[in-house]
């Protein structure tokens, strides 16, 4: 009976020591920290082509990814915001050239608000949206 509990103590403690001894955090690479950014959004595939093609450098930061991220939704949006207006110049009918108009507003809107947001994340005190969006990074990259 003593060799028996002496042998669970031996079998238990190996097995406490095996599990406890910490496992190594994945390597972080640019690739999985875009693909961690992209995950959390509504186009996973579209987000990781888009801001893979820009030239990103090495970087793992979530800082970084945000920014690019915006570069991109302004490159995208510069293309659209004239197009209404060519479209008007081709369109006799006036119902949709005022439809037209209201969409060359909303992009223009668009586009301010874009500008607004960049502007409003190069330096501030406390924390900023960067700051705001590496949390949400952090905390939801092992999702």
């Amino acid at each position: 009976m003593i060799i028996g509990a002496v042998i669970g103590v031996v079998v238990h403690k190996r097995n406490n020591k095996s599990s406890s001894d910490p496992v190594p955090p994945p390597e972080l690479t640019p690739a999985t920290s875009l693909k961690a950014v992209c995950s959390v959004t509504q186009y996973p595939a579209s987000c990781f082509s888009s801001i893979s093609a820009l030239e990103m450098g090495n970087t793992t930061d979530p800082a970084v990814l945000f920014k690019l991220s915006l570069r991109v939704v302004m490159n995208e949006l510069s293309k659209l915001k004239d197009y209404p207006d060519k479209l008007i110049q081709s369109i006799n009918d006036t119902i949709l050239q005022d439809a037209l108009k209201v969409c060359s507003t909303v992009f223009d809107d668009a586009v301010d608000r874009l500008n607004d947001s960049i502007s409003s994340m190069v330096v501030g005190e406390g924390l900023s949206a960067v700051d705001d969006f590496a949390l949400f990074f952090l905390a939801h990259r092992d999702r």
